[in-house]
């Protein structure tokens, strides 16, 4: 009883992990997508509605 809740907590704890990796790695591929998109065209994302928080010098 005692060998099956370690090895179910050890599950979930595995779980939580590779969630939290799958949603950070999420993140960061937005980042760097929405960063590219701004890049290659910022009047397309201007007009979407997203601003950038740091100004852009670089047109």
């Amino acid at each position: 009883m005692s060998g099956a809740g370690i090895i179910e907590t050890y599950l979930i704890l595995a779980y939580v992990l590779v969630a939290l990796a799958l949603g950070s790695m999420a993140t960061i591929a937005t980042v760097i997508l929405q960063r590219a998109r701004k890049r290659d065209a910022p009047g397309r994302v201007y007009k979407r509605g997203v601003r950038p928080i740091w100004p852009t010098r670089r047109k």
